[in-house]
């Protein structure tokens, strides 16, 4: 970590990747750390936390910039590196939502809920109400297990149809509801599952 670490940072690397090992356990809990973690970790090493956070963003806005203009289909292996990228999470479940236009084409994409370990609660009126302020059409969902098992449970089939059918009565289309983990990306659509 600390040769990554090393341009950024500079001489204080070392430190700086012993302090987020220490506290975080992994590169990957380390970079999706909240600003506030990050500062409270390396309170001792004045601009690295701010440092880290601008480079994650621009990462971050790199990942976004592949997919802007582009048509977006559920089963491509790019979309799921985006998403893998966004979700990235041990910790906790997120949601991630990428509204798209009549054509497929990607408009946006967001996180639009944080959870547990083990679930979360999607506000379905916010999350409907952002697409329609984007002029989407279609949306595509998507959310991590942090189990790093991507087998949908019970309450992911159920809370997804439910949606399908607000969504459905509002002339906007739930294009496909992945479930992204470590061991790979289910789509409930193709698990005739939506």
């Amino acid at each position: 970590m600390a040769d990554h670490l090393s341009p950024l940072i500079g001489v204080e690397a070392e430190d700086v990747a012993g302090h987020l090992i220490a506290r975080f356990g992994t590169i990957a809990r380390a970079l999706e750390a909240s600003p506030e973690a990050l500062e409270v970790t390396l309170a001792d090493f004045s601009t690295a936390a701010t440092k880290i956070c601008a480079a994650r963003n621009l990462m971050k806005f790199a990942g976004n910039e592949k997919l802007v203009g582009c048509e977006v289909q559920p089963d491509d292996v790019g979309l799921h590196e985006h998403l893998r990228s966004k979700l990235n999470n041990p910790v906790e479940e997120r949601m991630h939502a990428v509204f798209l236009d009549r054509a497929n084409m990607y408009l946006s994409s967001e996180t639009v809920a944080r959870g547990s370990s083990s679930g979360l609660l999607l506000r379905i009126r916010h999350l409907v109400h952002r697409a329609l302020d984007l002029g989407a059409s279609k949306l595509l969902i998507a959310h991590n297990h942090p189990s790093g098992d991507c087998t949908p449970s019970q309450a992911d089939r159920t809370s997804t149809e439910k949606f399908v059918e607000i969504a459905g009565a509002l002339d906007l289309e739930i294009v496909d509801h992945l479930i992204v983990s470590t061991d790979g990306t289910f789509s409930l659509k193709q698990g005739r599952k939506l």
